[in-house]
This record gives C-alpha cells, sequence and structure tokens, in this order.
C-alpha cells in the first residue's frame, strides 16, 4: 500500500488534474487510515469533477463512516444518479433507504446545521421524495 500511495504521488505531482489517479490516491489514503489525506484528495477532486461517481460513492462512504450521515444521503444520491444496476448501487441504494428513513424522522438534524445552504436545499428535496 505504501509503495502504490509513493507511486500516485509521484504521477500526481506532474498530472494533479487526472480524476481516475486522484480519486486512487484518496482511496489508498483511506486504506491507510490517514482519513485527512483521503478528503483531501476527495476534495480536489470534487473541483474537477463533482460529478464523479466514484468519488460520490467514495465521499458518501467516508461520511457514513465518519457518522456525518446527512453529508454521505448527498453524496450517495449523486452517486445513483448516474450508477444503477450494480452490486455497489444496490449496496448504496439500501444504505440510502435507511438514511432516507431518518431524514423522515428527522433524525440526521443535528448534522444539518453544518452544511451549505445548497446542501441543505438537497437534502431537503431528498427528504421530499422520501416521504
Amino acid at each position: 500500500m505504501e509503495a502504490a500511495l509513493k507511486e500516485f504521488k509521484s504521477i500526481n505531482a506532474f498530472n494533479h488534474s487526472n480524476a481516475v489517479l486522484l480519486l486512487k490516491q484518496g482511496a489508498v489514503y483511506e486504506r491507510l487510515g490517514e482519513k485527512e489525506k483521503a478528503l483531501a484528495m476527495y476534495y480536489d477532486l470534487l473541483l474537477i469533477e463533482p460529478e464523479n461517481p466514484g468519488l460520490n460513492k467514495n465521499l458518501g462512504n467516508y461520511y457514513f463512516s465518519m457518522g456525518e450521515n446527512a453529508l454521505a444521503v448527498l453524496h450517495w444520491t449523486r452517486y445513483l444518479d448516474v450508477v444503477s444496476g450494480t452490486e455497489d448501487s444496490q449496496l448504496i441504494q439500501s444504505r440510502l433507504n435507511s438514511m432516507a428513513g431518518q431524514l423522515s424522522k428527522g433524525s440526521l438534524e443535528k448534522q444539518v446545521h453544518k452544511l451549505s445552504p445548497e446542501e441543505n436545499r438537497k437534502l431537503y428535496n431528498i427528504f421530499l421524495g422520501a416521504q
């Protein structure tokens, strides 16, 4: 894993706008337990390709693992807007359905104060769809 990270760093130094490489480097950081570095890679990629399905799946999973379920819902929804019919998308849809239930009960309310106005609007639209 460390060797892969070293390789990604050297490649990305010359090609820092390659979405695939940034996503893979972020995933390596995440597997190594370096969550902050993984998040930094993901946000670099978010600036380049905000609708990248792999990115949104990984960000959703990251936020879910950190207990930030409202942000997980936003990214998983973006992911599912692009990907369907795969084993991964079915798993994400199942998680999203569970979160939608929490949204309708207001269980995610504590986390919403951290969101931007745009993210709050998106989350509210997801909430309306869950009712």
